[in-house]
């Protein structure tokens, strides 16, 4: 399993090769439901949210730990889906070194209450369900009351971001102020697409979502442009599943790159029609849908300016 972070106590850049570091190794989840949200516990007594999951036990797998830990924080059982990656905290105030091995999961089944121990209910625990933005902005805005809370938080948000800038394609749908929209013609009609948006995956310089949309759209279209709101919605096609944002460009024009072969402003009436010449059922239901939530999201944010 791939290493997506090493985290250290405040102050230090690598571990701490004297210390006698005993280990302890545990199994999180990214839990998803039906409606695309995530699981998210709410740890109230000290101030933080984290990801569901605990320690393995003796004689347990990483998967057996999981689905047993999700059950009783969850109160649901899960297919797993993929995996992540570990994470390793340097906990030198209490001599722990901590391994984390993440799993993205779907919910299966009905859901039931959560079983919490007995610390956990002393502790406030509370599952909500959020959007991956949501979640990852709760866990940015968190203020835990210990270090260990600290620890957690970081580890958690690895898993998040990890979650974000690798589990989706990014892309922008960009309106010019006629209320014309920007369309692609990828390069042989790639993946059987004739007109499309702008998307793509992450980069090594990518840092953020919003990062990678802009970037994708300057290179397979040739404008720059400024990010006005996140369309709401996953659109899944035959590859991938892509989240868009809703862009105006800022005036600056250069050549888009080889994997496009023509670029076009269109009305919204015409940029449908155009969607309709995709070669695919998913595509074309992934760009209609999509146009259409961002020409709603459009009106949203002209109706509230």
């Amino acid at each position: 399993m791939k290493l997506i972070k090493e985290i250290y106590q405040q102050g230090a850049k690598s571990p701490d090769t004297e210390m006698p570091y005993h280990i302890r190794k545990a199994a999180r989840a990214i839990v998803w439901n039906d409606a695309k949200e995530m699981a998210l516990m709410h740890v109230s007594s000290d101030g933080y949210y984290k990801l569901p999951g605990g320690g393995i036990e003796a004689g347990e797998s990483n998967e057996e730990a999981l689905r047993r830990e999700v059950l009783e924080e969850v109160g649901v059982q899960i297919e797993i889906l993929q995996e992540l990656g570990c994470t390793i905290e340097y906990r030198d105030h209490i001599q722990q070194l901590q391994f984390s091995y993440g799993y993205v999961t779907q919910v299966q089944g009905e859901m039931e209450q959560p079983s919490f121990t007995e610390l956990e209910q002393d502790l406030g625990f509370k599952l909500v369900w959020v959007t991956i933005e949501e979640a990852a902005r709760r866990l940015k805005a968190n203020k835990p009351n210990h270090l260990i809370g600290d620890f957690i938080v970081a580890r958690d948000l690895a898993f998040i971001e990890e979650v974000q800038m690798h589990y989706y394609a990014y892309g922008g749908i960009v309106f010019n102020d006629d209320g014309q929209v920007l369309m692609r013609s990828p390069s042989g009609h790639w993946g059987g697409y004739v007109w499309t948006f702008a998307k793509g995956g992450a980069d090594p310089s990518d840092r953020m979502p919003e990062e990678i949309a802009l970037r994708e759209v300057l290179e397979e279209t040739g404008y720059e442009c400024t990010i006005i709101a996140q369309i709401p919605g996953e659109y899944v096609s035959d590859t991938c599943t892509t989240k868009y944002f809703l862009m105006k460009p800022t005036g600056v024009i250069t050549n888009y790159d080889f994997e496009t072969q023509d670029v076009a402003w269109c009305d919204p009436s015409e940029a449908f029609e155009r969607i309709k010449l995709t070669r695919t059922r998913n595509g074309i239901e992934r760009d209609t849908q999509a146009l259409k939530n961002a020409i709603e999201t459009r009106t949203r944010f002209v109706v509230s300016t």
